[in-house]
């Protein structure tokens, strides 16, 4: 992992804050450090969440599934354990918005 775990800090009234895979940062910042950088979701008025960690790239639903770029908010954060999967907006990092949410069986469409 590089940066940080969720915290009790990260409350319902504090900043956004969101873990990547390594898919995604490659992805969305292929030559530079995703922690400290901002999406929003939602597109370019939706909620600005900030990177405060990276962990690795694991299959969801088998070994032979290519891995997905997906996002992670704290529970403290998001109302209940939800795991997004974002896809860039018009190519833009900045202006990522969710293209899936799922509760707590954790799927992927």
């Amino acid at each position: 992992m590089k940066g940080r775990e969720f915290t009790h800090q990260d409350v319902l009234n504090a900043p956004g804050v969101i873990v990547v895979n390594e898919s995604m940062a490659r992805f969305c910042w292929p030559k530079e450090d995703p922690v400290g950088r901002a999406i929003r979701l939602g597109g370019p008025n939706g909620l600005r969440l900030t990177v405060v960690g990276v962990v690795g790239d694991v299959p969801i639903r088998g070994l032979d599934e290519r891995v997905r770029r997906q996002l992670f908010r704290p529970y403290t954060q998001a109302a209940w354990p939800v795991h997004e999967y974002c896809r860039p907006h018009r190519h833009r990092a900045d202006h990522l918005h969710s293209a899936y949410q799922e509760g707590f069986s954790g799927g992927f469409a």
